[in-house]
């Protein structure tokens, strides 16, 4: 589609422009429809945004992404009852959804649900080279702190040391 191929060389009008002709043909079309979602989420226009994650979830609600898309609007937004409901649910449709499993493992820890965030990281920790080292490095981190906020020093070392060994080129 034109509109993704736009959107992906930041064209965000033309994009926008072409999603929209898109969405005039087939109101319903779900590619065009999260495309144009995730371009105004980019954008900032989060209440735009959202009428299309509605749209989007009306058309089909056992996906995942539309739900990941919502929760990372209602995290920008500080709504964090809101983006917790999403993360769960995105976790559920797609288990192997990393950035949802981090994302939701970091609601945890703010709400102080440590032992849920630990439980949620563990997917991301057992096979490093299975991870990519976006989500891989932030939530060895973060388990790091949160070992070390349960008085678990070795632990809190043993992942902060992972990390050092995962990218080594970084000045920690």
């Amino acid at each position: 589609i034109l509109a993704h191929a736009q959107y992906y060389r930041e064209e965000w009008e033309e994009a926008r422009q072409s999603f929209h002709h898109a969405l005039q043909l087939h109101p319903y079309d779900w590619t065009a429809l999260i495309g144009r979602a995730t371009l105004h989420c980019d954008r900032n226009f989060y209440v735009a945004a959202l009428l299309d994650i509605e749209r989007v979830i009306d058309v089909d609600d056992q996906e995942a992404a539309p739900f990941a898309l919502r929760a990372n609007i209602h995290l920008t937004r500080g709504q964090h009852a809101e983006a917790l409901r999403d993360y769960q649910y995105t976790l559920e449709s797609d288990p192997d959804d990393d950035e949802a499993r981090l994302q939701l493992a970091r609601l945890q820890a703010l709400t102080g649900n440590t032992s849920i965030a630990l439980e949620l990281l563990e997917p991301l920790l057992e096979s490093p080279e299975d991870i990519e080292e976006e989500y891989f490095v932030p939530a060895a981190l973060l388990r790091s702190q949160l070992s070390l906020t349960l008085g678990s020093v070795k632990p809190a070392l043993q992942d902060a040391q992972s990390v050092v060994e995962q990218c080594p080129t970084e000045p920690w």
